[in-house]
């Protein structure tokens, strides 16, 4: 399963882009969210603690803009 960051602009609401979240264990991620550990994470995750930000600025070097977009966790079938 592959997570990505996904972002959309804060006024209009519309999908801007995402990120690949790519190396990270699902565990990780669970934990960092607070998601018991049955549960699949299908859901989109806001990211919105400064711990949450920390962790994706220093590990996946994400440059946020919290003024203008909404930032999430969230994993998505990709049609090839």
């Amino acid at each position: 399963m592959r997570f990505w960051i996904t972002y959309f602009h804060r006024q209009s609401g519309k999908f801007t882009n995402k990120i690949p979240l790519d190396g990270i264990p699902l565990s990780k991620l669970k934990e960092l969210f607070g998601i018991p550990p049955q549960n699949p994470m299908y859901d989109a995750y806001p990211i919105n603690s400064s711990e949450k930000i920390h962790f994706f600025e220093l590990f996946y070097g994400v440059e946020f803009n919290f003024q203008k977009y909404n930032y999430y966790v969230e994993t998505f079938s990709e049609s090839k």
